[in-house]
């Protein structure tokens, strides 16, 4: 006895296609926008430097202040109101060079803070690659306003160090749950997807069904060998075609370039990964 108002259904549709469509061009508008300003940035500096593999403190210039898909050549935190709601103070910065790195491969990006003169005045809530092949190269800081910057200023950008270290910890854990995966269950279960994070990791692979508990104890059990015998983690930059040709693992959807970055545990894992990882597996 249940009627359907078919009519009424399809006018409802219909005025959601049309919200849906605004909204899509409205979206696009703004990311067209928000692209250009970082093409001009990235047109008078350069790309950002990365040094965030050698050190987690840096000093940095300020090339680029940006809120709400406007760019400023100077800006002020409102004042105490203004701090209490994050939001109201949101900003983003690209600098000439950065310790922080840029979510990719499945690793979030750094938090931390920018200091001038030892007072922080901007903390650092994210780290992002900006999108779009033509601007690969910048890096953006979004987070907090505290004090005042304008282009041009030194600030001392400071990674949070615990919080790098247990990203760490977990993406070189990733890598020896990928291989000790393989090893038990076959070479087709490969990486589909990651989340590495401080507090866990997560990692996706296609199989036709789930593990068993003796597969997983397996993998456990190889995965806490090589955490003991604390095997060095090594970086090498080497040509794609060589790396392949050496074995390295490349997966999903990351994009290479001529020369990749890989990440070797002896004997036992070798991928091409961006991330940051201890100096030994024994670190985890």
């Amino acid at each position: 006895g249940v009627a359907v108002d078919r009519a009424g259904f399809d006018t409802a549709l219909e005025e959601q296609r049309e919200r849906s469509r605004s909204g899509k061009k409205a979206d696009l508008a703004r990311v067209a926008d928000q692209s250009a300003l970082y093409e001009a940035i990235r047109g008078r500096s350069g790309d950002t430097t990365f040094v965030g593999y050698e050190t987690t403190t840096a000093e940095a210039t300020v090339v680029g202040i940006l809120r709400d898909g406007i760019e400023y050549d100077d800006l002020r935190a409102k004042g105490d109101e203004e701090l209490r709601t994050r939001a109201g103070a949101a900003a983003e910065l690209v600098l000439d060079r950065t310790p922080f790195y840029p979510e990719g491969g499945g690793q979030v990006g750094d938090q931390g803070v920018l200091r001038v003169g030892g007072e922080v005045v901007f903390d650092v809530d994210d780290t992002q690659r900006v999108a779009g092949t033509q601007t690969a190269g910048l890096i953006a800081h979004r987070g907090t306003l505290r004090g005042q910057l304008k282009v041009g200023d030194v600030v001392t950008a400071d990674v949070d160090g615990d919080r790098r270290a247990h990203t760490m910890r977990n993406h070189t854990g990733t890598h020896l749950l990928h291989r000790a995966l393989r090893n038990t269950v076959g070479e087709s279960a490969k990486q589909a997807g990651s989340l590495v994070t401080p507090d866990y990791l997560r990692f996706d692979f296609p199989f036709d069904r789930g593990l068993t508990d003796d597969e997983k104890r397996s993998i456990e059990d190889e995965v806490r060998e090589i955490v003991r015998d604390d095997r060095p983690v090594s970086v090498q930059y080497l040509p794609m075609a060589e790396a392949i040709e050496r074995g390295a693992d490349a997966f999903f959807d990351e994009k290479y370039g001529e020369t990749v970055r890989t990440v070797r545990v002896p004997d036992f894992s070798f991928e091409l990964c961006g991330g940051t990882h201890c100096r030994a597996t024994g670190q985890i």
